[in-house]
């Protein structure tokens, strides 16, 4: 593939939405573009691509490489079938609207997400300002999975599959560190010219099913953590990003050294060393930015909310938030002050609490 972007710049905003040029003429029509329409209507805050390609009947590729000029909340559901989400550059959080079951999912680059339904799927998103979203999306219909031999194997995936995030009757979600064969091929669809060349939609459809075969191929074979670390993009990054993708999780530092293949001090130290923070203050970010998400929706309680992101007791959870952001969790909840700015220069995030150190705190990331 030709890949003209890269890490360049976004170009102004375009939305696009076709079948393959050499589709059966008469085959069903990509008939997505008002979904699209309808979750970023202010095309105009935007800048960027988000095209859509009808690679098979019941086989949709999206590419996307967006800049929100400001922040977005969004909401929409996905038919019955399964949707891959593969991110590059991503931030921001999601969550099902399933007020009996609260899922929280915070979007994380160098991360690849499963949501697979034989029911309607609702949910809602959240995108910050001046955030770059580089992905691709893959949607398959429930015939085309079948057709693939793969129905069976998500219909039978349950809580207990390695990938697994999320598992309620007809739902399930998972989520796996991108390995690095996936990623450069995301990369390249991200990038790719998709002009009038001869073949050059051949070479889209190559990549969308090669991408397709990786996606199933983690489904079939789920990577062991340690060896899908050391093969992708390094192994603080990969900590971080299975932080951001699943915050409220009891992460431990021995549980996330494990996953990521190193011991507990390497992990303490080569962490601070390329982030500047310590594990524990960016869990403490991430479940924040999670639970502002939620709370910013006004569907669940601050309890319900506390326990989604992982904190066992809401008055711990409700401290760390009015730290955070200034104001009660209660308070964004009511809507009495709308979305708040996280204060990142307040030096919160990256301190210590007074009478703890790492040392203390650094076997067990998920007290309070």
């Amino acid at each position: 593939m030709r890949v003209i972007r890269n890490n360049a710049e976004p170009p102004r905003f375009v939305l696009e939405e076709r079948r393959l040029r050499h589709a059966a003429a008469d085959g069903p029509p990509c008939s997505l573009l008002s979904e699209l329409q309808s979750r970023m209507p202010e095309a105009v805050a935007s800048t960027g691509i988000c095209r859509r390609f009808g690679i098979r009947p019941g086989f949709d590729l999206t590419v996307y490489d967006l800049v929100l000029a400001a922040e977005r909340m969004e909401g929409g559901a996905m038919e019955p079938g399964l949707t891959v989400s593969i991110l590059l550059d991503a931030a921001g959080a999601g969550s099902l609207s399933e007020p009996d079951h609260p899922v929280s999912i915070v979007y994380a680059g160098g991360m690849t997400y499963f949501c697979f339904g034989e029911v309607p799927v609702r949910g809602r998103s959240r995108h910050p300002a001046n955030a770059r979203f580089r992905a691709i999306e893959l949607r398959l219909s429930l015939s085309f999975l079948e057709s693939l031999g793969m129905l069976e194997a998500f219909r039978a995936a349950g809580p207990d599959h390695p990938l697994c995030r999320a598992c309620r009757p007809g739902v399930w979600i998972g989520m796996v560190p991108t390995p690095a064969a996936l990623s450069e091929t995301t990369a390249q669809l991200v990038g790719w010219d998709a002009g009038p060349e001869a073949g050059g939609d051949l070479l889209l459809e190559k990549g969308a099913v090669d991408a397709l075969a990786a996606a199933m191929a983690l489904m079939r074979r789920p990577p062991d953590p340690a060896c899908a670390v050391s093969c992708g993009s390094g192994r603080m990054e990969q900590a971080r990003a299975l932080i951001e993708a699943d915050p409220g999780r009891n992460w431990t530092i021995r549980a996330l050294a494990r996953a990521v293949g190193v011991n507990e001090r390497k992990l303490k130290s080569g962490f601070r060393a390329r982030f500047g923070l310590p594990v524990h203050a960016w869990l403490t970010r991430a479940r924040l930015q999670a639970a502002h998400a939620l709370l910013a929706e006004g569907r669940r309680s601050v309890t319900e909310v506390s326990l989604a992101v992982g904190y066992a007791n809401p008055s711990h959870f409700a401290l760390l938030f009015r730290r955070c952001y200034g104001i009660a969790p209660s308070a964004l909840l009511a809507g009495a002050a709308g979305m708040i700015s996280l204060r990142a220069d307040s030096g919160y995030l990256g301190a210590t609490p007074e009478g703890s150190s790492d040392a203390e705190r650094g076997s067990d990331l998920a007290a309070g």
